[in-house]
């Protein structure tokens, strides 16, 4: 990942909740409300997203070493729900579905400004604030 340094606060409509992955991430994506896009648009000037979200969106990601509090709150999220999502703001490059050797490879590259893969996110997650 790319650590862009900067710690953001986004709202928008949860669009994809997933079960925790092999590093126990809590994962899910959040659709943003209008006028955000500057989180999101990518090297090329292109809109970000982890395929699985299906549209442009910020992928956010809660680790298993944050507040157990935290990690119910994301536990507890749903498609549809309003939410403020704030952490730090990271790009995580080069998803090619290719050779895990290939990948390193690409990784090294990626922290190149002509990067075309991968997405922005919030990873860690620090606070969860669901919206009316």
């Amino acid at each position: 990942m790319i650590d862009m340094r900067e710690v953001i606060t986004i709202t928008g409509v949860v669009i994809n909740v997933e079960d925790p992955d092999l590093d126990a991430d809590r994962n899910f994506d959040v659709e943003l409300d209008p006028g955000q896009d500057e989180y999101i648009t990518g090297f090329g000037r292109r809109l970000t997203f982890q395929r699985s979200a299906g549209c442009p969106s910020m992928h956010c990601e809660i680790p298993p070493w944050m507040s157990q509090s935290l990690r119910d709150q994301g536990a507890a999220l749903r498609v549809g729900d309003r939410v403020s999502i704030t952490g730090n703001w990271v790009f995580d490059g080069v998803h090619t579905g290719r050779s895990v050797i290939l990948e390193v490879v690409l990784a090294v590259i990626r922290h190149q400004p002509n990067v075309r893969n991968g997405w922005f996110e919030i990873h860690p997650v620090t606070k969860v604030e669901m919206l009316t």
